[in-house]
């Protein structure tokens, strides 16, 4: 889920994440120069000392330290070298570029000094076929449906070929569903769309104008949630429906705009945000909860950062934002938890084994985030150069992700 409204004091502090995770090394241009002679040790650093995807690329620096304490990017100077050049290559400035899956040793010489990083190549980036960012993806048991801006839908059997499909919209759509018979699509101006395949699709009446950012079917009925949360107004917007075809507004009365709803069959989370004004992010989290998607409660109190997506694993709900995650087991007691990378979370997916949750930047550059997390608690960043990341799906065998840039599968 995206939230289209851009504010300055995001970027600026994506700015800061992105300075943050060089680890205060210094580039080539404003490298402390040491009189010092030979440093005495060297590290291997990145953005995030980051993993490329098979066809992607990351650029690492060797950076010297001296015995005086100072540094110098050494990175044209050092000699680098893969342990495995059929997983990893690397050129003489450091620029690595993924090959093939499995992991490799680089290492950084420096006459008798040298450094060394292990890359794990899990990601293989696959051609979309189309430049239009992609936002949200569904796997039916057969195929996968990737929606996006301007009314795109993709559709693939095994995450690799991908086809274009007629959409009858050219309206922005935000998220996608299956409901075991149909798939439903929302986006923009309360746009639904509706298909038994893939391929053929149709424009239901929503009976809202309002975006939509989310919808599932939760085994009974499909449920949409949007809405608005700004300085120029706030509502927020909740539909349900037994067959994605006849839908029902059932407004929760709350100043919210919500970006994503799932259920455990007991109980159901909506995650949103409310615009407050305030730094960081200008809205604070929210969640809202209900037993039938008629009568929602929120729970207080709000949460500091904004929430874009959450997930039930059969034993817990876990949601994500910028810079943490949040578990609950009941949906109403939640538990925050640091993801340590500084990193804006659009998209979570469970595997049965482990939660995968993908997001990051287009700023200087551009970077992607995934971090991997068996709990939900503790992540592990697999992060790389590129463009922001939105939405993962599992299909049993494979995680597909989905955003700006290449479509990424694991293997």
């Amino acid at each position: 889920m995206i939230n289209k409204s851009v504010y300055v004091i995001i970027i600026l502090l994506t700015v800061f994440f992105v300075c943050s995770s060089c680890k205060g090394r210094k580039s080539d241009s404003d490298a402390v120069t040491s009189d010092s002679g030979t440093p005495v040790s060297i590290e291997i650093v990145g953005l995030d000392v980051s993993t490329p995807a098979v066809g992607t690329t990351s650029r690492l620096l060797a950076i010297g330290t001296y015995s005086d304490g100072t540094t110098q990017n050494l990175s044209d100077k050092v000699i680098w070298t893969s342990s495995d050049t059929s997983t990893v290559i690397i050129d003489g400035s450091g620029l690595a570029t993924g090959v093939g899956l499995g992991t490799c040793i680089i290492t950084a010489t420096y006459g008798a000094i040298s450094a060394h990083t292990t890359l794990d190549i899990m990601w293989v980036a696959r051609s979309s076929g189309t430049n239009e960012g992609l936002t949200s993806i569904a796997w039916s048991g057969t195929q996968f449906i990737v929606v996006g801006t301007r009314g795109t839908i993709l559709t693939s059997s095994d995450g690799v070929t991908w086809t274009l499909q007629v959409s009858g919209t050219t309206n922005h759509l935000s998220n996608i569903t299956w409901s075991g018979v149909k798939f439903a699509a929302v986006g923009d101006n309360g746009t639904i769309i509706t298909s038994s395949d893939g391929v053929t699709w149709t424009s239901q009446v929503s009976g809202t104008t309002s975006p939509l950012y989310g919808i599932r079917w939760i085994g009974t009925q499909f449920i949409a949630v949007g809405g608005i949360s700004d300085f120029s107004s706030s509502s927020d917007i909740i539909l349900t429906s037994p067959d994605g075809v006849t839908w029902t507004v059932r407004a929760s009365g709350m100043k919210n705009s919500l970006k994503s709803i799932t259920g455990s069959g007991t109980q159901l989370v909506a995650v949103g945000d409310v615009f407050t004004g305030l730094p960081p992010y200008l809205t604070d989290g929210v969640i809202l909860t209900s037993s039938d998607g008629v009568t929602w409660t929120e729970q207080l109190p709000h949460q500091p950062y904004p929430l874009r997506d959450v997930v039930w694993s059969g034993a817990q709900f876990v949601a994500v934002g910028p810079e943490q995650s949040l578990s609950s087991a009941d949906g109403v007691t939640w538990t925050a938890h640091n993801t340590r990378y500084g990193v804006f979370l659009n998209g979570i997916a469970w595997s049965g084994s482990q939660f995968v949750a993908v997001g990051g930047n287009n700023i200087l550059g551009g970077f992607n985030a995934i971090l991997a997390s068996p709990d939900g608690v503790t992540w592990k960043s697999f992060s790389g150069p590129g463009n922001a990341l939105n939405a993962v799906a599992w299909s049993g065998t494979q995680f597909v992700l989905v955003g700006g840039g290449p479509i990424l599968t694991s293997q």
